[in-house]
């Protein structure tokens, strides 16, 4: 779980990393005010929520598991954890 949210978090950064090596190339100060207005935060922002949600859909289709196979949920035997699984058994 803490790998999907740093993956996201990953993701919806990059618009400003991007932005932020843009302001650099071309010898503008990252720390400028004038250069971060709330208009370009609010568009980098969507950009990153657009980022966001390709990856999970992107996850989602990929991730190897069927939709044929039944759930079982996590439960404890013999006093261990056996972690949720798809399966038969």
């Amino acid at each position: 779980m803490a790998r999907l949210l740093a993956l996201n978090a990953l993701f919806f950064l990059v618009p400003f990393a991007a932005y932020a090596a843009w302001l650099l190339a071309t010898k503008r100060r990252v720390t400028d005010p004038q250069d971060w207005r709330n208009r370009i935060i609010i568009r980098l922002s969507a950009i990153g929520v657009v980022f966001v949600l390709i990856g999970l859909v992107l996850l989602v289709s990929f991730s190897g598991t069927s939709t044929n196979e039944t759930y079982h949920p996590a439960e404890i035997r013999d006093g261990q954890i056996v972690p949720g699984r798809f399966g038969d058994e």
